[in-house]
Protein backbone atom coordinates (compact mmCIF):
# COMPACT_ATOMS: atom_id res chain seq x y z
CA UNK A 1 0.00 0.00 0.00
CA UNK A 2 2.78 2.47 0.87
CA UNK A 3 4.39 2.19 -2.57
CA UNK A 4 1.01 2.73 -4.22
CA UNK A 5 0.42 5.89 -2.16
CA UNK A 6 3.93 7.27 -2.69
CA UNK A 7 3.81 6.64 -6.44
CA UNK A 8 0.22 7.81 -6.91
CA UNK A 9 1.15 11.39 -7.77
CA UNK A 10 -0.95 12.57 -4.82
CA UNK A 11 1.96 12.98 -2.41
CA UNK A 12 3.77 16.31 -2.49
CA UNK A 13 7.50 16.26 -1.75
CA UNK A 14 9.72 19.22 -0.83
CA UNK A 15 6.95 21.82 -0.76
CA UNK A 16 6.13 24.58 1.70
CA UNK A 17 3.15 22.81 3.29
CA UNK A 18 5.10 19.62 3.92
CA UNK A 19 7.93 21.65 5.48
CA UNK A 20 5.35 23.43 7.64
CA UNK A 21 3.70 20.28 8.99
CA UNK A 22 7.14 18.81 9.66
CA UNK A 23 8.07 21.93 11.66
CA UNK A 24 4.91 21.45 13.71
CA UNK A 25 5.89 17.83 14.35
CA UNK A 26 9.40 18.96 15.31
CA UNK A 27 7.91 21.35 17.84
CA UNK A 28 5.36 18.91 19.26
CA UNK A 29 7.91 16.10 19.56
CA UNK A 30 10.81 18.24 20.73
CA UNK A 31 11.00 16.25 23.98
CA UNK A 32 10.95 12.89 22.18
CA UNK A 33 13.58 12.98 19.41
CA UNK A 34 13.56 9.18 19.13
CA UNK A 35 9.87 9.17 18.22
CA UNK A 36 10.32 12.15 15.89
CA UNK A 37 13.05 10.29 14.01
CA UNK A 38 10.62 7.43 13.36
CA UNK A 39 7.92 9.44 11.60
CA UNK A 40 7.79 11.30 8.30
CA UNK A 41 5.00 13.68 7.34
CA UNK A 42 3.83 14.48 3.84
CA UNK A 43 1.13 16.57 2.22
CA UNK A 44 -1.50 14.55 0.33
CA UNK A 45 -3.46 16.22 -2.47
CA UNK A 46 -6.96 15.41 -1.34
CA UNK A 47 -9.71 17.95 -0.67
CA UNK A 48 -11.09 15.91 2.23
CA UNK A 49 -10.57 17.00 5.84
CA UNK A 50 -8.52 13.99 6.87
CA UNK A 51 -5.10 12.52 7.51
CA UNK A 52 -3.84 8.95 7.58
CA UNK A 53 -0.78 7.04 8.72
CA UNK A 54 1.00 3.80 7.99
CA UNK A 55 2.62 1.39 10.41
CA UNK A 56 6.00 2.37 8.90
CA UNK A 57 5.75 5.88 10.40
CA UNK A 58 4.50 7.77 7.36
CA UNK A 59 1.81 10.35 8.08
CA UNK A 60 -0.09 11.93 5.20
CA UNK A 61 -2.02 15.13 5.89
CA UNK A 62 -4.65 16.04 3.31
CA UNK A 63 -4.61 19.53 1.84
CA UNK A 64 -8.31 19.73 2.75
CA UNK A 65 -7.40 19.25 6.41
CA UNK A 66 -4.75 21.96 6.28
CA UNK A 67 -7.14 24.34 4.50
CA UNK A 68 -9.90 23.71 7.05
CA UNK A 69 -7.59 24.37 10.00
CA UNK A 70 -6.22 27.51 8.34
CA UNK A 71 -9.73 28.74 7.50
CA UNK A 72 -10.98 28.19 11.06
CA UNK A 73 -7.93 29.96 12.47
CA UNK A 74 -8.52 32.96 10.20
CA UNK A 75 -12.22 33.11 11.09
CA UNK A 76 -11.50 33.09 14.82
CA UNK A 77 -8.62 35.54 14.63
CA UNK A 78 -5.90 33.07 15.57
CA UNK A 79 -2.58 33.71 13.90
CA UNK A 80 -0.79 30.58 15.05
CA UNK A 81 -2.10 27.30 13.66
CA UNK A 82 -1.18 24.09 15.46
CA UNK A 83 -2.71 20.71 14.75
CA UNK A 84 -1.87 17.08 15.40
CA UNK A 85 -2.11 14.74 12.49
Amino acid sequence: MLDRVLLSGDVIFGDTLTAYINKIADHLLNDDPELRSKIQLFTFTSPYVNAFATDQGFIFVNIGFIAQVANEALNTGHTNIIFVA
